[in-house]
């Protein structure tokens, strides 16, 4: 395993190598976490397979100083970064990994995928359907700056989410994956950040399903009992854009950062690929 960055353009985000196989297999976390969650997986296939484990801005190593009050990444900037780390690797053929956040970044990828892409991965993946939240608060011009009032005061984002729960504009754990994330200005600060910087980043589902049909592979995986992504939601969004992409439903929550759901994973890429 080695620690390294790669810059290109505005980005320079942090990433651990792993492995020594000739398919590249980039992973991308969710908001919160870091990358070593896909650490598990990545020991299981250092025989067969390169991965990637990406920092996402804000996150871990992936420091973004002063990039805070800059303009929001474009989807060209995250594809050229993304495009660049791909030919950098020199691996002939790759597939792309992502969890939540990590998923709507990996399918902004796949709109306009390098040569040699062979799928996405996605699990409870953001990007399909858009929270009300995040459209109100990222935008508008008044809900960025409501936003940014909450994040910058002391209590009034948990205080927030109180309200919203009382009145049933959130489920309890949707108000504690808030408060969770907002324990003091460097955590409030971190999701100002990330959020306001990505907001540009949403895929065109109808620009990626031609794309998958010319012999890439999509498989999303989903946790029955998820209250952050709702499975149903996902599917129901799906079926309305009339795309049959495959999903397929775990005995889980949010959370598939685990050994349980990485064997689950590790079946797929060997299923899709044939490597070993």
């Amino acid at each position: 395993m080695s620690l390294e960055t790669h810059g290109c353009g505005r980005l320079e985000l942090a990433f651990e190598s792993w492995g020594r196989g000739e398919h590249l297999l980039i992973c991308l976390h969710g908001y919160g976490k870091e990358r070593s969650d896909f650490r598990f997986l990545a020991e299981s296939l250092t025989e067969s397979h390169t991965c990637l484990l990406i920092d996402l801005p804000f996150h871990g190593d992936s420091k973004m100083e002063g990039f805070e009050a800059k303009e929001p990444l474009s989807v060209e900037e995250w594809n050229t970064w993304f495009r660049s780390l791909i030919r950098s690797a020199g691996k002939p053929y790759h597939t792309v990994l992502g969890f939540s956040l990590g998923g709507r970044l990996s399918l902004n990828y796949a709109q306009f995928p390098a040569e040699g892409f062979k799928g996405l991965i996605l699990l409870a993946t953001d990007g399909i359907l858009m929270n009300p939240w995040n459209r109100l608060f990222t935008h508008t011009s008044l809900g960025r700056r409501v936003f940014g009032y909450y994040m910058r005061a002391s209590s009034r984002p948990e205080s927030l989410a109180l309200f919203f729960e009382k009145w049933k504009l959130i489920t309890s754990k949707r108000r504690k994956l808030i408060v969770d994330n907002v324990s003091g200005p460097e955590a409030k600060q971190k999701l100002l950040a990330t959020w306001l910087i990505l907001r540009r980043l949403w895929p065109d589902l109808a620009r990626i399903d031609r794309i998958l049909k010319d012999g890439a592979y999509v498989s999303i995986f989903l946790g029955r009992y998820d209250q952050i992504i709702r499975p149903r939601a996902i599917k129901q969004k799906l079926k309305k854009k009339g795309l049959s992409w495959p999903v397929a439903d775990l005995n889980c929550g949010h959370d598939m950062m685990n050994k349980a759901v990485f064997t689950i994973i590790k079946e797929e890429l060997i299923r899709k690929t044939g490597i070993e």
